[in-house]
């Protein structure tokens, strides 16, 4: 599940045709999980990171930076995702 969504941002990303391509990285054993857009467009560069999931004890903590105002925002789903990630990650 955790995999499927930063994937899928990827893959969409990959179908617009502006020289920015995105990099998905997973770090199974510390629970982390983001997307990286990145590249040049004209005389443009790109460097984000739009999706960043990390799992914190029994947690999904959702963290993204809003670049219009300029905080960061963190917050969590609480849920039975825990456990479906666990599922999908044996799987």
């Amino acid at each position: 599940m955790l995999h499927g969504y930063p994937q899928r941002h990827a893959d969409y990303r990959a179908t617009i045709p502006d020289g920015y391509n995105s990099q998905v990285l997973f770090d199974n054993e510390r629970g982390q999980y983001l997307v990286r857009d990145m590249g040049w467009s004209d005389d443009k560069y790109l460097h984000a990171t739009p999706i960043h999931l990390s799992l914190i004890g029994e947690k999904i903590w959702i963290e993204t930076r809003t670049y219009s105002i300029g905080f960061h925002l963190s917050f969590t789903i609480e849920s039975n995702l825990w456990s479906d990630c666990l599922r999908y990650q044996q799987s």
